[in-house]
């Protein structure tokens, strides 16, 4: 399983699986605090701002494939605007990564911030 969130999520819930759960949650961090190895650990607690920042991009897309893919905060993942918009290099990832998913994998994604709903102005209609 790999569970991709923002830096300041991914030491407090490495803690949470590892003492209320007992799963060998391991992190993938920028800097030396990080101990997982995407090609070998069972369980991922990844950086997803480091995840897409340069040549990580396609590291962590080339990993797996992975049975469970959480993403926290994913109302991060777009560029969305009334406009349309592109979509961002977390949004690239994770694609890529529930692709490579077998048709057995699930793609968990969890927000407590949902996009709003765009009123449509009154004088357009």
């Amino acid at each position: 399983m790999i569970y991709l969130a923002p830096a300041r999520l991914v030491s407090n819930v490495v803690n949470e699986f590892r003492g209320k759960l007992e799963l060998d949650a391991r992190k993938w961090i920028a800097g030396n605090m990080g101990d997982a190895r995407l090609d070998s650990d069972q369980l991922v607690v990844a950086n997803i701002n480091k995840a897409v920042f340069g040549d990580n991009l396609e590291k962590v897309a080339k990993s797996g494939p992975w049975d469970v893919i959480i993403v926290d905060e994913c109302h991060h993942l777009s560029d969305w605007g009334q406009d349309g918009g592109k979509p961002n290099q977390a949004f690239r990832l994770v694609s890529q990564l529930s692709k490579a998913q077998s048709p057995e994998g699930r793609l968990i994604l969890m927000s407590g911030t949902p996009h709003q709903e765009v009123k449509p102005d009154s004088k357009t209609f």
